[in-house]
């Protein structure tokens, strides 16, 4: 499995590449968490909707992203550049980590989205990341919270799951001796 950097991306390791001339990228990681407390998606709830509105006007327009694409964008964050690690055949350099709440789960949601064949492949990340393994087996639950959600801009119900899922697969790696580099 070949290494992919996350916080400097590189590029020409990837197949289907945007500029196979460059070997680093200057990209900072971006990590804008929601508010802990009342579990709101980033406290922007228009940031979060002009999201889901760039992806329905892409499908609209019959157009596909690659995913190489989406890795230079800004709907990105540790667990979305994760699972996109995994599937695009590497793991994560440096950062990787589960979801920790809705807007971290809404920028997986859309990546899934856009590349919906990576749903049925899920099962990778948490082959390499155990500390995923609860998250994958209740996606299906926590899409549905979001999606009923996600226009509130605030979840409190998916959340709660989430903490409960990512304390139950810290708990799993702590019990099986998992090393804390392949936790995620």
């Amino acid at each position: 499995m070949k290494i992919i950097k996350v916080n400097c991306a590189v590029f020409c390791e990837i197949d289907d590449c945007i500029n196979q001339s460059v070997g680093e990228c200057s990209l900072d990681m971006i990590f804008i968490e929601g508010c802990r407390m009342c579990a709101s998606f980033v406290g922007r709830k228009d940031q979060e909707k002009a999201a889901h509105a760039k992806i329905d006007r892409v499908e609209a327009m019959g157009e596909k992203m690659r995913p190489a694409e989406w890795i230079v964008g800004n709907d990105t964050g540790v667990s979305s550049k994760t699972v996109w690690a995994i599937m695009m055949g590497g793991i994560p350099e440096n950062a990787f980590d589960v979801p920790h709440d809705p807007a971290d789960f809404g920028r997986c949601y859309r990546l899934l989205k856009l590349f919906p064949e990576w749903r049925k492949r899920l099962r990778e990340v948490a082959a390499v990341f155990p500390k995923w393994g609860p998250m994958v087996r209740e996606w299906d639950k926590m899409t549905e919270l979001y999606e009923r959600d996600y226009r509130t801009g605030r979840s409190a119900e998916l959340f709660n799951l989430m903490c409960s899922l990512e304390e139950e697969g810290r708990q799993q790696c702590a019990k099986d001796k998992t090393p804390p580099w392949e936790r995620g």
